[in-house]
């Protein structure tokens, strides 16, 4: 039969040096850790402010970590934030720039519905015509003309002008 684990030598051993930890080390230090020393960001415009010092050291290494604070500072948002929209869709500049169409096309997608939701029906619009181009560069026909007839459809709304029209017209034809 086996000693019960509170009689085992190797388990004293651990319990007198633990003993010992807490009475000889203060307790801030044990309170202290790595974890500690990363401030937490808890707005989406505290998140929104770090990318955008990332953005200024123009260190394109940390491109990747700004677009995801990005992408979080849209998510802190809330829904009547139009702000989101411009994170979104930088985020999504970011990644396509980075070579990530997929995800650049989803942001953009998110961004254009946010758009929309804002009644932004142009800007919505032109999302929709970089999307369709985001989805003929993935080889996704299909799914490209799906958007660009969106774009389309948007571009004849009656909440743009004509020219308005034209612009968005001309990215999809």
């Amino acid at each position: 039969m086996s000693k019960p684990l509170s009689h085992r030598p190797q388990h004293v051993a651990q319990m007198v040096a633990l003993a010992l930890l807490l009475v000889l080390v203060p307790g801030s230090a044990l309170a202290q850790s790595a974890v500690s020393t990363v401030p937490i960001l808890t707005s989406a415009d505290e998140v929104h402010a770090k990318a955008e010092q990332l953005h200024a050291s123009a260190n394109t290494r940390s491109w990747a970590d700004m677009a995801l604070l990005l992408e979080e500072a849209a998510s802190l948002r809330s829904a009547d934030d139009a702000t989101a929209i411009e994170e979104l869709t930088r985020a999504g500049m970011v990644w396509y720039y980075l070579g990530s169409f997929a995800r650049a096309q989803g942001l953009q997608e998110r961004a254009a519905r946010l758009a929309l939701d804002h009644g932004r029906v142009l800007e919505a619009a032109h999302m929709y015509a970089g999307m369709a181009f985001l989805a003929k560069l993935q080889g996704h026909q299909a799914e490209a003309g799906v958007l660009a007839r969106t774009a389309q459809r948007l571009a004849h709304s009656p909440h743009l002008t004509p020219a308005e029209c034209d612009g968005v017209l001309k990215r999809v034809t």
